[in-house]
């Protein structure tokens, strides 16, 4: 994991551990781990502590008004710790489908938040109650479906449509006042359409366009005007976080990270070979509270 100074350096926070998600706090940055959580603390500039051990963690969310962070795995299930007490516990009653890896958690009111399954589909789960509920999947006997249940994405826009984006199965859209789904999905040989059925990834940028993250780069969709357009082709782009002025930080699976102005361009390119990173191989990037990377 790194991070960028002020001064506009890449250094090394931790190294030697493969880090699948990242999220930021007012206290403390949490890293999930293929061993575990790792907690940084803001204010004791060094400190790391393991959270949680002896877990693949895939996804993280942090629920700062309970104070409780959820954590997803790969194959035991979605927790809840209590991070006054440390207490964690299991989801109760979470059907065999959660033991697929868990790629996303995400929230959506102050009362719901989603979660998507590799191969289950999306839920949303009640913050109080704790109980799942299965929203979308492909054997859904609702109209709601999804094209496929892969899912690696998931975000709410401003209207309150949810966005899952999925391995196989392109993006889909619940449009909060209408139903069924609206597909985003490839077309052959049609540039205005998704690059690729594969999205990692899915960013909102301050413009309004939504950026899907896909194994063939970037496609940027203006949603009022329905037009596309592509950055990054050939790339596979694994993550994408929000930078300054509209700017947006793209992460690749083996060609290191792009920084991207608001229309797609290339600003930076950061690579092992500049020795600007550790690894070519960029699972996951996020923003601090101070704008560290």
């Amino acid at each position: 994991m790194y991070k960028k100074e002020a001064d506009g350096r890449i250094v090394p926070v931790v190294e030697g551990e493969y880090v699948n998600d990242i999220i930021s706090t007012s206290e403390s940055l949490f890293a999930g781990t293929s061993k575990g959580i790792l907690q940084l603390s803001h204010a004791q500039a060094g400190k790391i502590d393991w959270l949680v051990e002896d877990k693949d963690i895939q996804s993280l969310f942090c629920d700062v008004t309970k104070k409780e962070l959820w954590i997803g795995t790969f194959n035991n299930g979605l927790w809840v710790m209590n991070l006054e007490t440390s207490g964690l516990l299991p989801l109760k009653g979470q059907s065999s489908g959660f033991l697929n890896p868990i790629r996303a958690i995400t929230n959506y009111d102050s009362h719901t938040i989603l979660v998507g399954i590799d191969g289950g589909g999306l839920y949303t789960i009640d913050r109080d109650s704790k109980k799942a509920h299965l929203l979308i999947s492909t054997e859904d006997s609702t109209d709601i479906f999804l094209q496929g249940n892969g899912v690696y994405a998931v975000t709410k826009d401003r209207q309150g449509n949810i966005w899952i984006g999925s391995y196989s199965g392109g993006v889909s859209v619940a449009i909060r006042s209408r139903y069924p789904l609206t597909i985003l999905a490839h077309e052959r040989g049609n540039p205005q359409s998704l690059a690729n059925n594969n999205v990692n990834g899915i960013e909102e940028n301050t413009n309004g366009e939504l950026w899907f993250a896909t194994d063939q780069g970037i496609s940027i969709w203006n949603v009022s005007a329905y037009e596309w357009k592509h950055t990054l082709s050939e790339k596979v782009v694994v993550t994408l976080c929000k930078g300054e002025a509209g700017s947006i930080w793209a992460g690749t699976y083996g060609d290191g990270v792009y920084l991207l102005d608001s229309r797609g361009n290339i600003v930076r390119h950061l690579t092992k070979q500049q020795g600007e990173l550790m690894t070519n191989y960029i699972f996951s990037i996020k923003q601090d509270t101070d704008g560290d990377l």
